[in-house]
């Protein structure tokens, strides 16, 4: 079994929610990061990052879970309506979360003026 995958066999809608998946991961890092050591309160639940999780370790996980998602999403018993739906499901599962985290952190800002 090869580990490369081949970008070039997926279509081009599904290229593009992959990217927008990568966007996502990375301002979910980076309110991760920023919110967890910006406000002393805050704490990460994630048990694989720890409470204050820094930003290689972030980055370091981010990359690994997407590689892999990469690779599953790649496998030859996935279609391309697969891959778009489990693509759909899991950046609308980001996007929730992204909002949720920009919502603590805008309390949190309310609350120290």
């Amino acid at each position: 079994m090869s580990l490369q995958a081949d970008w070039d066999d997926w279509d081009e809608s599904n290229k593009q929610l992959f990217k927008d998946y990568i966007v996502l991961n990375l301002v979910d890092a980076h309110q991760t990061y920023s919110l967890t050591n910006q406000f002393d309160p805050v704490i990460e639940k994630n048990p694989i990052y720890g409470r204050k999780p820094s930003a290689e370790r972030i980055i370091l996980v981010k990359g690994i879970t997407s590689y892999i998602f990469y690779q599953a999403l790649d496998n030859n018993n996935f279609s391309e309506s697969d891959k778009q739906l489990s693509l759909k499901i899991v950046n609308t599962v980001y996007l929730g979360l992204i909002l949720h985290n920009g919502y603590i952190g805008l309390n949190l800002r309310k609350q120290l003026n």
